[in-house]
């Protein structure tokens, strides 16, 4: 998990931001700066106010804020986590492709990845390719292989390569929603609410 660090900005900045975000959102664009926040005041604690002397800072009921690192939680985390991933592969020759957001591929090397949040999903030909990613990654943070590739997003992934397919699953997941979600199962009688149409 990353560190997150945010701080109060000064009244100048916050009149050029608002100006910015006016300006940018006049020409369409919705989401014009990544690493800044409108907070609404009453989110904060008293304690962060005082301890930031942010009182002097407010507008309109709202902190404007520099997030300098992402954590998780932020809507803009995933932004500045790919922002950063760039910036260090790039020495590399890695590269973000077009479209689809987040496939990344190698200038020379057959080489794919995806990036969500924190998993890798790495397609390559040669073990060679895929250790110099690694070596690029190892660089900047930890990192854990598992190089069956059993596990994604969340997702298990069962391989059948004598097939030609991967079978997809979450085992267990529809329980752990109904523990989630605190369901019981009910010892009445449970019928449609409605009279289906007959079936001739």
């Amino acid at each position: 998990m990353a560190n997150g660090v945010v701080h109060p900005i000064t009244n100048e900045t916050i009149a050029k931001y608002q100006k910015l975000v006016e300006d940018q959102m006049a020409n369409g664009v919705v989401n014009p700066i990544n690493e800044y926040m409108r907070m609404p005041t009453k989110l904060i604690p008293q304690e962060f106010i005082n301890l930031y002397d942010s009182s002097t800072k407010v507008k309109n009921r709202y902190i404007y804020i520099e997030i300098q690192k992402d954590m998780y939680g932020l809507p803009h985390t995933d932004i500045l986590t790919n922002k950063l991933l760039k910036d260090q592969l790039v020495d590399h020759d890695y590269y973000e492709v077009p479209h689809p957001p987040g496939l990344y591929t190698h200038k020379t090397r057959p080489i794919w990845f995806t990036s969500v949040v924190d998993d890798f999903g790495i397609n390559h030909s040669e073990k060679e390719h895929a250790n110099h990613l690694l070596q690029a990654l190892r660089g900047h943070s930890t990192v854990e292989v598992d190089w069956n590739g059993l596990l994604y997003c969340g997702i298990t992934l069962n391989w059948k390569y004598d097939d030609t397919y991967v079978a997809i699953s979450m085992p267990n997941y529809i329980q752990k929603q109904l523990v989630h979600y605190r369901r019981r199962e009910s010892h009445l009688k449970q019928f449609c609410p409605f009279q289906p149409a007959s079936i001739n």
